[in-house]
């Protein structure tokens, strides 16, 4: 099973308010059979998407949890104008740009 929009990260949006709890969160996730989490933090006006950043933060998580679950970054994108029009602006900051698939 994989769960492709886990708001995971601690401290990041609506995601958990600690640490402890994003790896008690991928704990159980893995005792429910979920081999693999997409962490998807919001890229929209009122949150700002550094995949730089958040991409080390699931590389902190991930060291802290181990190899189960499997945990990967994606995004939770806000389709609307402006959001489309500031990711075709800076390509560096998006989830869907040509960038962040690297």
């Amino acid at each position: 099973m994989i769960d492709i929009h886990c708001h995971i990260l601690a401290e990041v949006d609506d995601g958990p308010k600690s640490w402890n709890v994003a790896q008690e969160m991928c704990r159980i996730a893995a005792a429910d059979g979920i081999e693999h989490i997409v962490a998807t933090p919001h890229a929209n006006e009122r949150y700002h998407y550094d995949r730089h950043y958040l991409a080390g933060l699931v590389h902190y998580l991930r060291q802290q949890v181990g190899s189960a679950p499997k945990l990967s970054l994606g995004c939770d994108f806000h389709f609307s104008y402006d959001n489309l029009q500031g990711n075709w602006m800076n390509a560096s900051r998006g989830c869907g740009s040509v960038a962040s698939r690297r």
